[in-house]
């Protein structure tokens, strides 16, 4: 994977915005190759291309199939992975949340929407998904997802966070994913701990009987806990 970086003429831009869509295979010719920025560079290749005034841009005519490189890691090992760093990984979506709108520090409103993916390493972590990827959504609960080029933040515990470079693969036929998928079947994904922390919109916290919560002295202690309870309401004191 190679990234492509715009030129600052307007012309560029312009000519070329409407028509590249994620997904598609496009050929490119007159680019400039050198070595790549990684602190900006999430596709890990040491070269990255820049396109000018005499660049090109045309449809692939031909039926290719383009392979994502991914560099994949458990979701418990984001646990002790530093903040900022660019990560892949590949899970079950366990919850979707609903799209809304922030304010931006420039005053813009960009949209906003929380998932959740868990995997086999029995851990879930919510991601951030910002503006087209948050609003146009549509893999629902149960999917296989795999995502590259996420950043690790710390808010909440550890949460990961989307950028207009990151990828998202719906039910790739990969090994990785297979081996989440047979994971997931057989267990339902019971045991799965969160590294979000619940309360701002995390992940998703342990299924616990009231029972439970009070043999186990939940909630009694300095710090909260946060589980996850199915139950249906008998009285309504007015």
């Amino acid at each position: 994977m190679l990234r492509s970086l715009v030129g600052s003429e307007m012309c560029i831009r312009d000519r070329y915005y409407d028509m590249l869509e994620e997904g598609k295979t496009y050929l490119i010719s007159r680019g400039q190759l050198k070595p790549a920025n990684q602190q900006y560079n999430t596709c890990k290749c040491d070269y990255e291309m820049t396109l000018g005034g005499d660049s090109d841009i045309s449809v692939c005519a031909e039926d290719i199939k383009v392979k994502i490189n991914y560099s994949f890691i458990p979701i418990k090992q984001i646990e002790d992975t530093p903040v900022q760093s660019n990560i892949d990984i590949c899970g079950i979506l366990k919850t979707v949340g609903e799209v809304s709108s922030i304010a931006t520090k420039r005053g813009d409103q960009v949209d906003k929407r929380n998932i959740t993916l868990i995997d086999d390493s029995e851990a879930a972590i919510e991601i951030t998904l910002w503006g087209d990827k948050a609003a146009q959504w549509e893999a629902a609960e149960g999917a296989m997802v795999a995502a590259k080029g996420l950043k690790v933040g710390d808010f909440n515990g550890k949460s990961l966070s989307g950028s207009f470079a990151s990828l998202f693969e719906v039910n790739p036929d990969i090994e990785r994913a297979h081996q989440v998928q047979a994971w997931y079947q057989q267990t339902g994904g019971a045991s799965v701990q969160s590294l979000t922390k619940a309360g701002g919109g995390g992940g998703p916290a342990p299924r616990k009987t009231l029972k439970q919560i009070r043999d186990e002295n939940l909630g009694m202690g300095e710090k909260p806990d946060w589980v996850e309870v199915k139950a249906f309401i008998s009285f309504i004191k007015h």
